[in-house]
Parts: structure tokens; C-alpha cells; sequence
């Protein structure tokens, strides 16, 4: 069970709750709670309580981010009734998952279909450091090596509050003289600018450590000699060790800037807002799966992103123009989903409610 919030972060309010849910069989859904239900439902659910559960609505998955290999969900409301179960905890299975060899992975950089689930050695764990990422926003990290059998490692990047719940003095310790196995699941591969690959570990990323029920881990263990080599402890610099300022420069030097020739690097400049330009759209239609424009066709919407995407499903994003002006010169800049979110309190989603996409909303302006 997990939150998932606006701009992707922990300070975001809360779109939906998630639940993975499995029965007697092994058979696992996804189920979605909104945020009007949340205060309802979710005081009565616990993970690895066994309930009943009626009155839900039953839809076609998600064309993206699918956690579970099932073609339909479950939409919870307000009507929705939950009962506890009296049925033993030892009937029903506690784990579900798909694992995806480490050796492959590569091959599922910025593929949002679907979350990922790993099965490794941890070989290394660092500590939780304070650090800025790629949009320059402070947040909390960990970085975990994990290796298959053949020898092939992947880092995992746990992110907010997953850093402080994963136990890495435990791991640490216990890892001294005993191997530690473990099953990430609910993670995704991405690439860094210098196009070095990594899992990274979303608010869905939850692990089973050394578990002994589970065939997987039991079976990796035994395939592993008996003599452990113990987990490295790596050094992850906090942000005031890392900090490096960007360049300045002005609003006319920006405009010279190639963006072919000089694209991914990053400058700092101070500008003052002077304006949102008239008859331009603040928000658009994005594709749920991978957030590129959607069009309306005789058959329905269409992701419209270079190499073609699956999805008929969009949501409102951000895309907000404004001119901004200094001593030297004037510009148009572009506001996305993310920044915007953070700075409005709201997400476009609840603004399109109540306002056109041409005419700009108050909260906006």
C-alpha cells in the first residue's frame, strides 16, 4: 500500500492511494483509492490483513506503470465496504511478483509500461546523504549495488522516506559474514546525463530481504558459496560537499545558447516575470504513459511521441508560458507539470475543472 502524489514527490498532495491486492489463488490486481475515500478506507487496511471487500468498481488497467501483470483494476469509493477475515494468514500467499533478470534491464531505460522487479545479492549500500536531483531540488538518497549470479550489478537510487526505511546499518551488519538477498520490487530504469543506468526505486519500490518463504531467494542462496564476502559500505557525499554553483549569465547570453551544441548544461540567471502571453494554452493533454502531447482522432486520443505509444488515456499537465526580462534582453520560458505544481499548490488536473485551456486561471496569473 503506498501514496502517490502530485509532481512525483512526497510533498505533493495526494492523488490516489495504491494497493496490490491477492487472493487464495495467487492471482494479484491493482486497486485505487481517491483522495476523497482515503480518510474512509483507509483507517480499515493494513498490509497482510486479509479482508472482504464489495461494492468496487472493476476497469481496464492502466495502459502504463502497471505493477501487476493484470488486464483490469479495481476502483474503490466512498461506497466501497471492507471486513476483516478470519482466514489464516497461512492460506493465502504474501509475496507477488515478476522478476526481470538484471542482465536486461538496459533494455527497459524510460520504458513506463510497467514496474520492475529485481532479485540480487546487495554487494554494497551507502549511507543516506542529502543531495540535489537532475531538476535541482534537495532530497534524501541511497544507493544499493545488487548482483545476479553471472556477476552482472545494477545500482538501485531509494529516494525520501525509502531511505530512512531501509535498515542499511542492519544489512550492514548482518552482511558481514552472511550473503543478503533481496527482491526490489515497484522500480524503474533510468540513465543519468553521463548515460550511466540505474533502478530507481518509486513510491510503489518495496523489498523482501533474506526471506526464507520465498523460492526465489531461497533457491539464489543456495546457488552461492557458503563463505559470505561482506557488504562494502559506500561513501555518498551530502549536497554541502557537492554543491557546486552554476554559471551566471544574462538573458541575451542565454539566447545565444546553442541548444543542439549545448544541450544538458545548466546555467542560473536572475530574471523578473513580466508577463503570460494572451490566447496561449496553460495546460495540455498528456499521455498517462509517457506524458508526450495526445490528439483527438476518429478513434479516440493518440499518443503522438516519436517511436509510437500503446496509450488512449491522458491526463491535464502543465505547460505554462511566461516572459521574463532583465537589463539585457527579454524571453519566453515554458513552466512544466513538476515546478509548476509546486509552486501553484495545485495540479492542472484540478484547475481544467473549473477553467479553460486558453484562459489563463487567477491561481496561474
Amino acid at each position: 500500500m503506498w501514496e502517490f502524489r502530485e509532481g512525483g514527490n512526497e510533498k505533493g498532495n495526494i492523488k490516489h492511494l495504491d494497493l496490490v491486492l491477492i487472493d487464495q489463488k495467487g492471482d494479484a490486481i491493482y486497486a485505487e483509492i481517491p483522495p476523497d475515500v482515503i480518510p474512509i478506507l483507509k483507517p480499515q487496511l493494513c498490509e497482510k490483513l486479509i479482508i472482504f471487500i464489495g461494492k468496487f468498481v472493476v476497469e481496464k488497467a492502466k495502459p502504463g506503470y502497471k505493477v501487476v501483470q493484470n488486464p483490469y483494476m479495481l476502483r474503490l469509493n466512498r461506497r466501497t465496504t471492507i471486513a476483516k477475515s478470519n482466514a489464516h494468514d497461512l492460506e493465502f500467499p504474501k509475496y507477488t511478483f515478476s522478476l526481470t533478470p538484471i542482465e536486461i534491464l538496459p533494455q527497459f531505460v524510460k520504458n513506463k509500461e510497467r514496474f520492475l522487479d529485481v532479485l540480487g545479492k546487495i554487494t554494497a549500500v551507502s549511507n543516506p546523504a542529502v543531495v540535489r536531483n537532475t531538476v535541482g531540488d534537495i532530497m534524501m538518497r541511497r544507493i544499493i549495488k545488487l548482483q545476479d549470479l553471472r556477476g552482472n550489478t545494477i545500482d538501485l537510487s531509494l529516494s525520501g522516506m525509502q531511505v530512512l526505511e531501509f535498515d542499511g546499518d542492519a544489512v550492514l551488519k548482518i552482511g558481514e559474514k552472511n550473503h543478503i538477498i533481496a527482491i526490489f520490487v515497484g522500480t524503474l530504469m533510468k540513465q543519468y546525463k553521463d548515460g550511466t543506468q540505474f533502478l530507481s526505486g518509486t513510491s510503489a519500490c518495496c523489498w523482501y530481504i533474506n526471506e526464507n518463504d520465498v523460492p526465489a531467494i531461497k533457491a539464489f542462496q543456495r546457488s552461492l558459496p557458503l563463505d559470505a564476502t561482506a557488504v562494502e559500505k559506500i561513501d555518498l557525499p551530502n549536497e554541502d560537499q557537492t554543491h557546486v554553483a552554476f554559471e551566471e549569465k544574462n538573458l541575451l547570453q542565454l539566447n545565444d545558447i546553442d541548444p543542439f551544441t549545448q544541450k544538458g548544461e545548466r546555467y542560473q540567471c536572475t530574471v523578473t516575470i513580466i508577463g503570460i502571453p494572451d490566447k496561449q494554452l496553460w495546460c495540455y493533454r498528456a499521455c498517462r504513459t509517457c506524458s508526450a502531447k495526445m490528439i483527438s482522432t476518429s478513434d479516440g486520443f493518440q499518443c503522438t511521441k516519436d517511436g509510437g505509444c500503446p496509450s488512449k488515456q491522458f491526463e491535464w499537465k502543465y505547460k505554462i508560458p511566461f516572459i521574463v526580462a532583465d537589463n539585457t534582453f527579454s524571453l519566453e520560458f515554458m513552466m512544466f507539470e513538476r515546478r509548476a505544481t509546486e509552486l501553484i499548490g495545485k495540479s492542472a488536473e484540478t484547475l481544467r475543472k473549473y477553467n479553460d485551456p486558453d484562459i489563463i486561471p487567477s491561481d496561474i496569473s
